[in-house]
């Protein structure tokens, strides 16, 4: 029994310090705006495997993003928290991570994805496409 309780307070400790942001409309102009520079947000899911493919290809070629001075950032339609991270812990990435909102996904209309988006260094929309993008796509659409 004193194991069980163990078990217990010890993955109730572990999933409580792993906790995300549940971005709003304006929390999510706000985050792009504070980054003051290009930014990549790619939203994503994990039951996709594009998405997965992608995050997995954007963290394999950082170095490209880093030389253009480019941050990114992952923003998860899961419904459920635990989906969301559990994915994120077995992509073995760095990218902040961060849960969208209802509302959030209304006002950008996310219907599927991966949907990679890209902002100019004033947090202004450059482009929003759907569907798995390359490197080359997505500097493609950093420049327009």
């Amino acid at each position: 029994m004193k194991k069980f309780i163990f078990l217990f307070i010890f993955l109730l400790f572990v999933i409580n310090s792993y906790s995300l942001t549940v971005l709003s409309v304006a929390d999510y102009k706000d985050l792009i705006k504070r980054q003051n520079t290009k930014v990549i947000v790619l939203f994503w899911a994990s039951y996709c495997p594009f998405c997965k493919k992608e995050i997995k290809n954007l963290s394999k070629n950082i170095a490209i993003f880093d030389k253009y001075k480019t941050k990114i950032i992952l923003v998860s339609i899961d419904k459920r928290l635990e989906d969301a991270l559990q994915s994120y812990k077995a992509l073995n990435v760095e990218f902040p991570l961060y849960l969208a909102s209802k509302d959030l996904i209304d006002h950008l209309n996310v219907r599927l994805v991966p949907i990679t988006a890209t902002y100019n260094k004033m947090g202004e929309l450059i482009d929003i496409a759907p569907g798995y993008k390359t490197v080359d796509e997505i500097l493609e659409m950093l420049e327009d």
